[in-house]
């Protein structure tokens, strides 16, 4: 091998390692620990709620989704992350009530969650968010970490949320 592919070889290497950290900090980050602000939504039974009332003491997680439809649901709708749903806040932005119910009825094993539906996406700007899917881990009030679009390891998840849970 000449000397010249031999340090191509080397850059393109040394290219595809960093563009590999890049995607994993993006999927997976801490965050600041900020309490976790106050917005408006409307319960699945059309009550008005404001999350300053949520208690959210020890650890759950806050996923926010938009549309009808969406990859993240049906994953956490899998057995293996039944127990997570119990300590689970979805909330779905965009839509208005009734096909924000919809969407929760076509995850019936995802009915120990707390649904919200978030028509407005007051969520958007109360949490800095960009873009859905998105999941927030939050420890008594504080948000701690997030993550970014849809995971397709299904172990990374199942091993994320789990953990995250059972700590």
């Amino acid at each position: 091998m000449s000397r010249e592919k031999a340090t191509t070889s080397i850059s393109g290497c040394t290219v595809a390692i960093f563009c590999l950290c890049l995607i994993f900090a993006a999927v997976v980050f801490g965050v600041e620990p900020v309490q976790f602000p106050a917005f408006s939504v409307q319960g699945m039974d059309g009550s008005a709620s404001n999350t300053s009332t949520w208690t959210l003491q020890s650890k759950w997680v806050v996923v926010y989704v938009e549309g009808r439809s969406d990859p993240l649901l049906r994953r956490l709708s899998q057995p293996e992350f039944s127990q997570v749903a119990v300590r689970t806040i979805i909330i779905v932005g965009g839509l208005q009530l009734q096909d924000a119910q919809a969407v929760q009825k076509k995850f019936p094993q995802l009915a120990s969650a707390s649904w919200f539906v978030d028509s407005p996406k007051n969520a958007v700007g109360a949490l800095g968010l960009e873009g859905a899917p998105i999941m927030i881990g939050v420890q008594d009030k504080t948000l701690r970490w997030r993550v970014n679009g849809f995971p397709h390891d299904p172990k990374f998840l199942q091993s994320l949320l789990t953990r995250w849970i059972a700590q």
